[in-house]
């Protein structure tokens, strides 16, 4: 079996998505199935290469395609085009997160794996005309699926595989007290840690409303993009609990969960994709760090975790966040129980374990 994966974006990136196509060309590779991943030739402030910058092995092929023009569209175009020219082999399953590259290559007869992370109701149309020929939907929550079977689509050729973790990145042999002397964070405090993206809908503005009532509390954010970081900064300003470093490159992560006691994932509910659809990696990345979650009560978190792996509060409520801080910091019994059972769900969702149940369902001839 041959799998190539085509992704249209630089890669590295310092976004999430980067690292979910790099761990998938891993985890694929490491299945034993020859997997080259294909993505555009373009300028990258980024200068490692990608088996650096995410610290895998080069156990995948990695092909880049000429593309030209200033805007995205005329790239996209371009690099579609040339991807027609590139002599990708008809033994060779596809498999993509672009509608266009789904719909270009299913057309030529192509098995084509599409994958989904977002259902956006302004996109229907497009992915019901392009992805009626796929060989296989993957999405990557159970609600996903849902709207896929609403629009036509047979659930039969849908399988449901949430995002993944990698076990031993995460696993440190550093203490909680080394991580923080080297991240030269408080020893005397305790850390409530936020990691991802700063938009709004991520919640993280809530958590600043939070950081004003639990003063004697201090709280970390990474990741980010510099106009995000900055707007943050802003709104936190005077506030001496909270500190906002910035992004942070993925080997970096790990020691950062580890040096915290509660980690925040904070999905807003007036948001339809940060309620419904997401199925965030660092969701994932807190689990297999074995610390507490405290987790905004929306759909697309509550299809992970329950009761059992996580303290949930009320989405966009500060009082709410505050109190589920509150509830599991004295309480040191709750606390390693959470711990426990959180690190036990990260077991099911591996990248590897992820991977097979796809190979599972390819085998089937695409079917669930």
């Amino acid at each position: 079996m041959k799998i190539t994966i085509i992704f249209n974006n630089r890669l590295p990136t310092e976004r999430a998505h980067g690292l979910q196509i790099v761990k998938t060309c891993e985890a694929f590779a490491h299945a034993g199935i020859e997997t080259k991943l294909i993505i555009p030739d373009v300028l990258n402030k980024i200068q490692e290469d990608i088996f650096q910058y995410y610290q895998v092995g080069k156990v995948f092929s990695v092909r880049k395609i000429k593309c030209w023009g200033k805007s995205y569209r005329i790239k996209y175009a371009s690099f579609l085009i040339n991807l027609l020219f590139s002599r990708v082999k008809k033994n060779e399953i596809i498999f993509t997160r672009h509608p266009e590259i789904a719909f270009l290559f299913s057309q030529f007869g192509y098995k084509v794996i599409f994958e989904l992370h977002n259902w956006r109701p302004d996109k229907k149309k497009r992915n019901v005309f392009f992805l009626k020929k796929v060989f296989l939907i993957i999405a990557t929550t159970k609600i996903i699926k849902q709207e896929f079977v609403k629009n036509g689509f047979d659930e039969r050729k849908i399988m449901v595989a949430p995002n993944g973790v990698e076990l031993e990145d995460f696993n440190l042999k550093t203490s909680k007290e080394e991580a923080r002397n080297l991240l030269d964070l408080p020893l005397d405090k305790e850390i409530i840690l936020y990691s991802g993206h700063l938009y709004k809908q991520k919640g993280v503005y809530t958590i600043v409303e939070t950081a004003k009532m639990l003063s004697e509390k201090y709280f970390v954010f990474i990741g980010g993009l510099p106009n995000d970081v900055e707007n943050l900064k802003q709104a936190a300003e005077g506030l001496k609990n909270i500190e906002i470093r910035g992004p942070k490159k993925y080997k970096e992560v790990p020691r950062y969960l580890k040096a915290a006691d509660m980690l925040v994932i904070a999905n807003s509910g007036n948001d339809e994709t940060e309620r419904n659809f997401t199925s965030p990696l660092k969701l994932f990345e807190y689990l297999a760090a074995e610390k507490v979650i405290i987790a905004s009560r929306v759909p697309a978190i509550e299809e992970f975790l329950d009761e059992t792996t996580a303290v949930f509060f009320e989405p966009d409520s500060a009082q709410s966040l505050a109190k589920a801080i509150e509830e599991v910091s004295g309480n040191q019994a709750k606390r390693e129980n959470l711990e426990k059972k959180s690190f036990e769900l990260a077991r099911k969702y591996t990248w590897q374990e992820r991977t097979k149940k796809i190979i599972n369902v390819i085998k089937k001839d695409g079917k669930i």
